[in-house]
């Protein structure tokens, strides 16, 4: 089996492997894994736009309550400003609290430069997943799927 090289490009915080914490994606790619001919890398991609309610009262009756919403969530740095600190607080939020409007969620997506795309430019393979760690291994078994 050919080596593999895996080369992260950016630092991951514990706790926050969802691609919230990477918007805006200012570090392209995210990381890439290489058998030396052929890479994959990692990219954030979408745009992110999600509003955050005090609760799931508020959240239910967005137009009469609007003093309880917290705020609307555009880049990885307003998180905080509304509670939010992690994955699991997210997660939380979203499921338990039912307190989260999702309008526009951004995703990891890999990339390749395998010979099969035309020389010089990069095909999306369309592999989307939801956390930085699920898209390195999708990557790792996209190159060695492509080694057989």
């Amino acid at each position: 089996m050919t080596e593999l090289t895996i080369t992260w490009h950016t630092e991951v915080t514990p706790g926050r492997a969802g691609p919230e914490w990477f918007i805006p994606s200012t570090i392209n790619p995210l990381v890439t894994v290489s058998d030396g001919i052929r890479t994959v890398w990692v990219s954030c991609d979408g745009d992110m736009r999600i509003d955050v309610y005090k609760d799931n009262a508020s959240f239910l009756n967005k137009a009469s309550t609007r003093p309880n919403w917290l705020g609307r969530v555009t880049t990885s740095k307003e998180w905080e400003s509304v509670g939010i600190n992690n994955d699991l607080d997210l997660q939380d939020a979203t499921l338990l609290e039912n307190r989260v409007d999702w309008l526009v969620q951004p995703y990891f997506d890999l990339y390749s430069s395998h010979p099969s795309f035309e020389p010089g430019r990069a095909g999306c393979l369309d592999c989307q997943t939801f956390d930085i760690y699920e898209a390195v291994d999708s990557a790792i078994s996209y190159v060695q799927t492509i080694n057989v």
